[in-house]
């Protein structure tokens, strides 16, 4: 479990660095970043970062922590 909080952090401190606090220029809003958890269809829990940015964002899921 702390090697998957470790890798999440990571991301999310990537992600972050990512954005340069400018805001959107069709919105005037700032990304968001927030985790999303997912189930897969035959049924493990896959943890994911999301950032979202008007029509710009990305995913990064931490596919060496999902439960077996």
């Amino acid at each position: 479990m702390k090697k998957k909080l470790t890798a999440l952090a990571l991301v999310a401190v990537a992600l972050t660095g990512c954005a340069n606090g400018n805001p959107d220029p069709a919105t005037g809003e700032p990304g968001s970043l927030y985790e999303e958890n997912v189930t897969l269809r035959d049924g493990r829990e896959l943890t994911c970062i999301v950032y979202a940015r008007g029509y710009k964002g990305g995913v990064s899921c931490d596919w060496e922590g999902i439960d077996k």
